[in-house]
């Protein structure tokens, strides 16, 4: 086992955070010297490094939000957030596992049964990324200011409005998208998203 900091004990981290902080630390120092590699990689293909990534699904760490609301102790918020940390102090930042991680423990609280069925087993084996679309250009971020409407129509979704910022819109499947008009979406595995 890799040997932890003592900045992580000042901290008092349990123990199952302890050795995911070092597992995450030691998977890191592997890609270290690549991070303009793996940067460069997203911007000229679309998608996330293939070994970078593989490593990420081969140490189970997309479903680490989730593992912690079925009762595992090393995983939640704090666990990503670790796993993250190690990445960036080999100076890799990569803004993809954490809205797959929110989008994915909002649709495990608030999300439909439907919804829940269909894409928390994909986000947490790693198969399925979720995008986000929260910002207009007069409101930015005050999520109530938006005036986005999305509307169902048929099997699918028309959101009428401009949004400054579209996080990962070339990479994902689903988005969340915020609005100030939505209407229910009744019968749809799919529930309003503001």
């Amino acid at each position: 086992m890799t040997p932890v900091s003592d900045e992580t004990e000042l901290f008092g981290l349990p123990l199952p955070h302890v050795e995911l902080q070092a597992e995450a630390r030691a998977t890191a120092a592997v890609f270290g010297g690549r991070a303009g590699e793996v940067r460069q990689h997203l911007l000229d293909h679309g998608e996330m490094h293939p070994e970078l990534w593989s490593a990420f699904c081969d140490h189970e760490w997309p479903p680490l939000v989730l593992r912690a609301q079925r009762g595992e102790r090393r995983g939640g918020l704090l666990g990503m957030t670790l796993v993250l940390e190690a990445f960036a102090e080999q100076g890799i930042w990569w803004w993809m596992p954490v809205l797959p991680t929110a989008i994915s423990y909002a649709i495990s609280v608030v999300g439909s049964e439907p919804a829940r069925d269909e894409w928390l087993e994909r986000a947490a084996g790693g198969e399925a990324f979720f995008g986000m679309a929260p910002t207009e250009p007069e409101v930015g971020h005050n999520l109530f200011g938006s005036s986005t409407e999305i509307r169902r129509d048929g099997e699918h979704f028309v959101i009428n409005g401009l949004k400054r910022v579209t996080s990962g819109l070339d990479m994902v499947e689903p988005f969340v998208a915020a609005c100030g008009n939505c209407r229910p979406c009744s019968g749809s595995h799919l529930r309003r998203s503001c």
